[in-house]
Formats: C-alpha cells, structure tokens, sequence
C-alpha cells in the first residue's frame, strides 16, 4: 500500500548503527536496470576469465559460443534475484538511495550491519521499503503476490 510519504517522494529515515540516514525509493526500472546490468558484466567477465585459462584456438571457440548464446531472461531474472538478496545487493541498494547530507554522513559497511540481529530486522525493513516490495510475498517459485 502507498503511503503519503511515498506519493509525495518524501525521504525514508532510518538508524543504522545508531546514526540517522535518509533514503529514497528506487524505481522498479533503476532497481532492476542496475541489477540486470550488472549480472551480464558478471557473466561477461566470468567467460572472460575462463576463456584467458584456455589456448587460443578453444579460447576463440568459447567466447565465440558464449557471445552468440547470451544469458536467457529467466537466468538473467534469477541472477538478479539472487544479486539483490546478496549482502553485494543490499549494500548497492542502500549506496543507490542514501541521500548523504553532509561530509559525515556515511553509512556503515554492511557486513557490521548483518552481525547485529537487530540490525538485520532494520535493514531487511529498509530494503523492502526502498525497492517497494514491502507487500510482495513469494508463494512458489516464481509467484509474487501482493
């Protein structure tokens, strides 16, 4: 459900690790074109890696093979769903909509953030909050239900 807040593009406030930061909602288009742009960097670069281990001839082959058969939409969705839940992810979430209001605002680093129960709940909140998914409930495999 909208809040006035959301409507009216108000900034979400949070305490993380005990500092108070502001953070706007990402679009459904920035959250996934982010994402999706960089799992097929990922992938590209991962072929990359594998190919320079191959001699020349196979090394060709390969990426030949690979640029021809690019990442399906179904991976590319799954990749991105797992990229976003990644500790990766959550970190690039909260970086894309922190609103940094002077010198000294900077956010934690989010491995402090996931060692703390109570900070996990508080960032968990947040991300679903930021990328509005907050009433989306996975039922099955690939089901969101609002």
């Amino acid at each position: 459900m909208e809040t006035v807040s959301n409507l009216t593009g108000q900034p979400i406030v949070a305490i993380l690790a005990g500092k108070q930061h502001k953070f706007r909602q990402l679009t459904l288009s920035e959250l996934f074109g982010k994402f999706e742009a960089e799992v097929k960097n990922d992938w590209l670069a991962r072929a990359h890696e594998i190919g320079n281990q191959m001699n020349l001839s196979e090394r060709i082959e390969f990426l030949s093979y690979q640029s021809s058969h690019p990442l399906s939409p179904d991976r590319s969705a799954e990749l991105v769903r797992e990229k976003i839940n990644s500790s990766v992810g959550v970190s690039m979430i909260l970086d894309m909509t922190h609103i940094v209001e002077n010198n000294d605002d900077v956010l934690p680093e989010i491995v402090s953030l996931m060692t703390k129960t109570e900070e996990q709940v508080t960032v968990r909140n947040l991300i679903e909050e930021l990328t509005g998914t907050a009433g989306i409930k996975m039922e099955g495999k690939d089901s969101p239900k609002a």
